[in-house]
């Protein structure tokens, strides 16, 4: 998804074939793609640097189906594709792309899951998932509907993991009640929980550091793959020592977890503790304290990146799907009069229409 580019755009494939024979090292050998990746040349730089390169039987490989999907007879089509251009028979593990309330709605519609059995049936596939992007509710609801379901690919990491947006332990949790294998993505949160230099952190904590630190979070966990979109060959290395062996938490770790949520907390902006009174107050039912968690991460200058600008715009899109939206404001102010930290909702429903729906 990040593989490392020249000047002129093209990808660098010497810098690739270094960076993947060094990951291949030891037991390191999932690669993750997408007919979309790297500029819709992540399928290529897999077929010629791994496939052509490595035994089949050495390494695992990952595809997805995107998305929109306006006809059932899409998925063959684009399914055949993806084997063509991978080079290979099948894959180890095959995902509907970011499933959100409105994105299962339609795979349910055009028969997604359904095409899924048949894969794995057939041989294509050896283990069928789903990357999800929604609340807690949504993932359970699919679990529930699907238990041939084998994983799920969610964003874990420690900045999201007590979010009150993300809810990345609610969504681990209800994984786990279900059974299902957990592949993390976004464990360095696109690289945003690496650039906390200009935090005034105790310690001597780089960049280095603080990669390592959210890597070894997720790795704590019961999980089963995690996924770090690298760039370097140097990434390659420092990932691999981290990961190297078993993951134990200390306490000295948790500390600086802590002072680096507290760190991170005191800058936002909108002093939101997400006590929902506001919802219940609103004739609307906004979800006002799910909006504002969402502008504080999109304005927080240490996120202000255009990975995750882009990527909480969509978020909007799919978490708000058939919900109160931030334009649906009528401005009545009842909001505002029952919150404790005396916000001003309604000016920011209005910042909040114009950031995400471009109103």
């Amino acid at each position: 998804m990040r593989m490392p580019q020249l000047e002129n755009g093209q990808y660098d494939g010497e810098e690739c074939v270094r960076m993947i024979d060094e990951y291949m090292k030891g037991d390191f050998c999932y690669f993750d793609t997408h007919p979309h990746y790297c500029n819709r040349l992540s399928q290529v730089i897999v077929r010629e640097l791994v496939v052509k390169r490595y035994p089949r039987e050495k390494f695992l490989l990952a595809d997805k189906m995107p998305w929109p999907i306006r006809h059932p007879s899409e998925y063959e089509k684009i399914f055949a594709s993806e084997l063509e251009a991978c080079g290979v028979e099948y894959f180890d593990y095959y995902l509907l792309h970011a499933l959100s309330e409105e994105y299962y709605q339609m795979h349910e519609r055009m028969g997604g899951f359904e095409f899924l059995k048949r894969l794995k049936a057939r041989g294509f596939v050896r283990r069928i998932g789903f990357s999800f992007h929604d609340k807690p509710e949504v993932l359970e609801k699919i679990l529930t509907a699907h238990p041939e379901i084998e994983f799920v690919q969610l964003q874990i990491n420690y900045f999201d993991w007590d979010d009150p947006f993300f809810q990345s332990r609610r969504l681990y949790e209800t994984a786990k009640k279900f059974g299902k294998q957990i592949l993390v993505m976004e464990p360095i949160k696109g690289g945003s929980l690496a650039n906390l230099e200009d935090f005034k952190i105790p310690g001597k904590l780089d960049r280095k550091t603080f990669a390592a630190m959210a890597l070894k979070f997720v790795a704590s966990l019961d999980v089963d793959i995690i996924l770090s979109g690298m760039s370097a060959l140097e990434h390659v290395v420092a990932n691999r020592q981290t990961l190297s062996a078993p993951v134990k938490i200390s306490k000295s770790d948790r500390k600086i977890y802590r002072q680096i949520l507290d760190a991170l907390k005191k800058s936002r902006r909108i002093p939101c503790t997400a006590c929902r009174y506001c919802v219940a107050e609103c004739p609307k039912k906004i979800p006002i304290p799910d909006i504002i968690a969402l502008m504080n991460t999109s304005e927080d200058h240490w996120l202000s990146n255009s990975h995750v600008v882009g990527v909480n715009r969509n978020n909007y899109r799919r978490y708000f799907f058939g919900k109160g939206k931030a334009s649906d404001c009528i401005n009545c102010g009842a909001c505002a009069r029952r919150c404790p930290q005396k916000i001003k909702i309604p000016e920011h429903m209005r910042e909040a229409s114009k950031i995400f729906e471009g109103k």
